[in-house]
Parts: structure tokens; sequence; C-alpha cells
């Protein structure tokens, strides 16, 4: 099981967030949208739950920024 942890860090911290696809976007977006997953709810919930979306979240305003520029 710790394996699994580690192997999802990994994949978390290896993430090119500069290649992020417009269907990962739409789909962030549309779980994002669920009352559930705003993150004060999140936050109630579990803060690793919290925590990791508003990573995520940051991301989404990232990736938006750089298609901006582009």
């Amino acid at each position: 099981m710790a394996g699994d942890y580690a192997q999802f860090l990994k994949r978390l911290f290896d993430l090119d967030q500069d290649h992020i696809s417009q269907e990962q976007i739409t789909k962030l977006n549309s779980i994002f949208d669920q009352y559930e997953c705003q993150p004060d709810e999140l936050k109630n919930i579990s803060q690793l739950y919290y925590t990791l979306s508003k990573w995520l979240r940051a991301i989404l305003v990232y990736t938006k920024q750089q298609q901006q520029i582009q």
C-alpha cells in the first residue's frame, strides 16, 4: 500500500503542467463545479483532499494563464 502512495506522489511531482489537455481541464472543471468539491466542503472532510484540490486549482489557473500568453 505504501508503494501506491509513493507512486501517486511521484506522478504528482512529475506532472507536466505545461501540457495539460483541454479534455483534462474540462474534467477537472466539471468536478470542481460540484458543491461537495468546493474547498470549504473538502476542508471539513479531509486536509489531504483540501490541499490536493487547492493544488489542482492552482494548476488550472496556471494552465489558463499559459493559454492566454500563447
